[in-house]
């Protein structure tokens, strides 16, 4: 490696990896909101208060959490010749092993009624259901070799194309007519990817140069929006099912502002945010994919199906965040301690993990090692 690779290296340890840190944060505090009550987003369509602006505040920023992990793991595919496919493999076998210990774990103790069923999805996790995330991401990952190709040989002209008509065709067209698109999870991922190669290419485009403006006037207009629509439709609507449509579309959908938003926030940590080589948040930011696989298992979310509890068993039955938004004036602290302890807890578990296997790893090298006779 050259001295620049190195530094180059150190400052994505430092920056970037912090970055992970940040929208991993989004991302349990998103669900925190989305799980608490009876589910489904229930906390973000009651009447306007001082405790529904805090989760407006600290829980609405899941996508764009999501999204910057697609931006920074794109930054760099997008200029690299190939893809290690072990990490990939690495990640699906960490998600069905942890989904079985978790399974043992709620079993054991007692927590759900799980019996075969759920633990034959948890063996098939994560090609059957739950983690959504991990399963749009090994599939992205599968095609990163193509795109790379595709968007390191075009030229200016067909990239930029390119890139115009992916914009109209997911996230603009998402927002104006509130579609899912025809392109799905992984359409977005390599929406995402052709983004971020045409900007990395265009170093100081407008975007970078006006980041810090772009992300306060999105953040603003959107918190803004949520709370001026909320008071709108219970002073002259009062529909609450339209309400929680209009909620939902504003926040938790990939749409163009989100986009921008996610972008313009990943600039600014490339740029502005200097906190040099830190062993800590690079040894924090290797536990992120760990902290959602543990907090975000569909036995700790589920809503009453297949027999199972209607409130879900880590942010609303253990943590109680609903009953706290009902009548705790303390709430906004409540909710950012949950958070914070919720990934906390998980990260410490994902770092015994990757600690443990290490272990066993060098174990069974050792032994291997010791079987090698010579004669």
């Amino acid at each position: 490696m050259s001295e620049n690779e190195a530094k180059t290296s150190l400052k994505r340890s430092s920056n970037f990896e912090l970055l992970r840190i940040l929208a991993m944060l989004m991302i349990v505090a998103s669900h925190a909101a989305q799980h608490s009550g009876n589910g489904d987003w229930v906390v973000m369509s009651q009447p306007f208060s001082l405790n529904l602006f805090a989760t407006y505040l600290f829980g609405t920023y899941g996508q764009t959490g999501v999204i910057l992990f697609v931006i920074i793991s794109s930054w760099f595919l997008c200029t690299a010749s190939s893809v290690h496919y072990g990490k990939a493999v690495n990640l699906y076998l960490q998600t069905m092993l942890s989904s079985v210990a978790i399974f043992f774990f709620v079993k054991l103790g007692g927590f759900e009624p799980v019996g075969v069923k759920e633990f034959v999805k948890a063996i098939l996790t994560p090609v059957y259901g739950g983690y959504w995330f991990i399963r749009t991401y090994l599939l992205f990952y599968l095609v990163v070799p193509f795109l790379q190709k595709a968007v390191q040989s075009a030229d200016e002209k067909t990239h930029k194309k390119l890139l115009i008509i992916l914009t109209i065709l997911l996230p603009v067209l998402r927002f104006f007519f509130f579609v899912e698109g025809e392109f799905g999870n992984v359409g977005d991922f390599v929406y995402v990817f052709v983004a971020v190669s045409y900007l990395k290419k265009h170093k100081g485009n407008f975007l970078e140069k006006h980041c810090r403006a772009i992300f306060l006037g999105l953040w603003l207009l959107m918190q803004i929006s949520l709370g001026a629509i909320n008071v709108f439709f219970y002073s002259f609507v009062f529909s609450e099912k339209w309400l929680k449509i209009i909620i939902l579309h504003i926040f938790p959908c990939r749409h163009i502002f989100v986009m921008l938003l996610s972008m313009s926030l990943f600039y600014i940590f490339k740029n502005y945010v200097k906190i040099g080589s830190s062993k800590v948040i690079n040894t924090v930011a290797k536990t992120t994919f760990g902290v959602y696989i543990f907090h975000e298992n569909p036995l700790f979310c589920s809503y009453g199906e297949n027999g199972l509890s209607d409130k879900g068993l880590l942010f609303e039955r253990w943590l109680h965040i609903g009953e706290h938004f009902e009548s705790d004036i303390l709430y906004p602290l409540y909710f950012l301690g949950c958070v914070i302890f919720v990934f906390a807890c998980c990260s410490m578990i994902e770092f015994l993990r990757q600690n443990l296997c290490v272990f066993v790893e060098r174990l069974c090298r050792k032994y291997c090692n010791r079987g090698n006779c010579k004669f």
